[in-house]
């Protein structure tokens, strides 16, 4: 199990970067996290979809749909984890809003440049510990999904999940500190 995880650890830090250099977990900090309250920017997929039912297929699913709008991440100073998930979802037919929100802690496990993986930690209704990875760069936090059901409108106006990629990515809000 965990020589699984550390290959998904290690493909997922060279999805995020360019050179596939990777640096020693012991020298990624806090600092460079940066810790805060991290707002949905874009939630993007990889095939086009049309869930607002205009007709127009987007791979931009913020301009489809106000479900995405709320999610967030918050990585306190503490290390508590806080992941608010928003999207659309589709049943019988149906288009609605669905939102969960996952409680835990996180770890900066790797570091490449200014590129980090995060490494977050809750427990399901099961009381089984899940994990999520996030990729941190100088554009944000990202996390992505290889296979997601989106929602999609047929050509006659019937909406279906479609599976594909999915990418959301969170830009740290900024705070002032007087």
């Amino acid at each position: 199990m965990k020589s699984i995880l550390s290959l998904l650890i290690a493909c997922f830090l060279f999805s995020c970067s360019d050179t596939g250099a990777v640096a020693d977990a012991s020298s990624v900090t806090a600092d460079n996290i940066l810790p805060g309250v991290y707002s949905i920017d874009s939630v993007v997929s990889g095939i086009a979809v049309d869930i607002n039912g205009d007709s127009i297929k987007n791979t931009d699913l913020l301009s489809e749909s106000d479900c995405y709008s709320s999610g967030r991440v918050v990585l306190g100073d503490n290390g508590s984890f806080l992941y608010v998930c928003s999207k659309a979802d589709v049943f019988n037919g149906q288009y609605s809003c669905a939102e969960f929100t996952y409680e835990g802690r996180w770890e900066a496990k790797q570091q490449n440049g200014d590129e980090s993986l995060i490494m977050a930690f809750y427990t399901d209704e099961d009381g089984e510990e899940q994990n999520v990875m996030f990729c941190k760069d100088s554009e944000g936090l990202h996390l992505k999904y290889v296979m997601a059901d989106l929602p999609d409108t047929t050509t006659g106006g019937r909406l279906h999940p479609a599976n594909g990629s999915l990418c959301y990515t969170f830009k740290k809000q900024q705070t002032d500190i007087l």
